[in-house]
C-alpha cells in the first residue's frame, strides 16, 4: 500500500513528534548502537513489533528503528508513566497507549492497539511487561499474541542488546 501525502506530511510535521525528534537526535550521537535487520520492518501498513526489555532506554532504540523506517512507533506502556507531567504531555500527544498493569482494564488497551494496527500504524509491545533485572528473558505475557490474533497482523520480533550498558 502506497503512503499517502497526508501520512507523509503528518510524519514530518506533527509538532510533538518533531520536538521529540529534535531532543532525541543529539542523544543518538552519544551512543554507538548498531542496528541490523531493520529492513524486516515494513515502511507502510500495519506492523506489530515485539521486543525484549532490558533497559529504560529500550523505547528510544525502538523509536530509532522506526525513524530509520520512517515510521512513528506507538507503544503499549505502563499507565504509571502518565503520572509524570512532562512524560504525560509527550505520551498523550504522540498517542501512546496506556496499560493499567495488573488490572482488569489491561486487556482493553489491546483494543486501542488493534485499532492503531487497523489504521496501518506501527505498534510496539514489550511482552515481558517490565525490564528484565538479570538480562535473562522473562516469560512473556499474552498481550502480543492476543493482539496479533485480534488484528491479523504478524508479529515482527525485535531483539535489543547493549542498551543495558548505558
Amino acid at each position: 500500500m502506497a503512503e499517502t501525502v497526508a501520512q507523509r506530511s503528518s510524519w514530518r510535521f506533527e509538532p510533538v513528534w518533531w520536538v521529540a525528534r529534535v531532543i532525541c537526535y543529539p542523544l543518538r550521537l552519544l551512543f554507538r548502537c548498531p542496528h541490523a535487520g531493520w529492513d524486516h520492518v515494513p515502511r507502510h501498513g500495519p506492523v506489530l513489533l515485539a521486543s525484549n526489555h532490558i533497559s529504560f532506554i529500550d523505547p528510544i532504540s525502538v523509536l530509532w528503528l522506526g525513524e530509520r523506517r520512517r515510521r512513528k512507533v506507538r507503544f503499549l506502556a505502563k499507565a504509571e508513566l502518565w503520572k509524570v507531567r512532562v512524560l504525560r504531555f509527550f505520551l498523550t500527544h504522540t498517542r501512546q497507549i496506556p496499560v493499567p498493569r495488573d488490572t482488569m482494564g489491561a486487556g482493553a488497551s489491546l483494543v486501542h492497539a488493534a485499532k492503531a494496527l487497523q489504521d496501518g500504524e506501527c505498534v510496539c509491545v514489550f511482552p515481558e511487561g517490565t525490564i528484565s533485572r538479570d538480562l535473562e528473558p522473562m516469560p512473556g505475557k499474552t498481550g502480543a499474541a492476543r493482539l496479533a490474533a485480534m488484528s491479523g497482523v504478524p508479529v515482527t520480533p525485535v531483539g535489543l542488546w547493549g542498551c543495558h550498558r548505558i
